[in-house]
């Protein structure tokens, strides 16, 4: 009933406290609150509430709402998308990676580089592959973590000389010491291209966790 106070501050209170109730009542509202355009700060409650909600239903209406013409709400859907495991989750996050709006793209970076499960930073490793030599998403797939150091394990096992080129160095620039075993690892690639990649990247890049190659 408080979704139609004259006041709007009651009618956000009462969307927040909506995206908490799991009853099919409270989520009809939520999302008949999310696809309403009328007021678009009552929207972007609904959109944030939804991102509270494991469903599939849930991801429908935020990737929708991730699609949006307005920046701000936009980037309210993409903020609650981006925890969701859905694959269309995922999907969305890499497509405002590649949006030409500065605002979106580095968002969506940014998202996308707190995530720690292996399907993520496999994301990023393919970003960065096609990405230009000064793009910031060579920094986010340098940040230190299991999954990233696994998601470049896994490609570099068929990458050719460029592409093993910006791996190793994503790896170097992690200074951990299971980025520089993998690292190692790439000296005794099958291709001389991709061995002489690693050892450019690994005397570049590693510091006091140094690559050491086994002699």
């Amino acid at each position: 009933a408080r979704l139609a106070d004259p006041m709007p501050q009651v009618r956000l209170a009462a969307i927040e406290a909506l995206a908490f109730i799991r009853t099919p009542e409270a989520w009809d509202a939520l999302a008949a609150a999310a696809t309403a355009t009328g007021d678009p700060d009552q929207q972007r409650a609904a959109l944030a509430g939804l991102g509270l909600h494991d469903r599939e239903a849930a991801v429908d209406l935020l990737v929708a709402g991730a699609a949006s013409p307005d920046p701000a709400t936009g980037l309210v859907a993409l903020s609650a998308l981006a925890p969701a495991r859905s694959p269309r989750a995922l999907a969305a996050l890499v497509e405002a990676v590649r949006d030409p709006s500065r605002e979106l793209r580095d968002a969506a970076l940014s998202l996308l580089g707190e995530r720690d499960d292996r399907a993520a930073a496999a994301a990023l490793v393919e970003l960065a592959l096609e990405a230009a030599a000064d793009d910031p998403v060579h920094a986010t797939l340098s940040q230190p973590g299991a999954a990233r150091v696994g998601a470049i394990a896994d490609r570099l096992a068929h990458a050719h000389a460029t592409d093993a080129l910006t791996l190793v160095s994503a790896l170097a620039r992690m200074h951990t010491a299971e980025a520089s075993t993998i690292l190692i690892q790439t000296l005794d690639a099958a291709d001389p291209a991709v061995r002489r990649a690693a050892a450019a990247g690994g005397a570049g890049g590693v510091g006091g966790a140094g690559v050491v190659a086994p002699i």
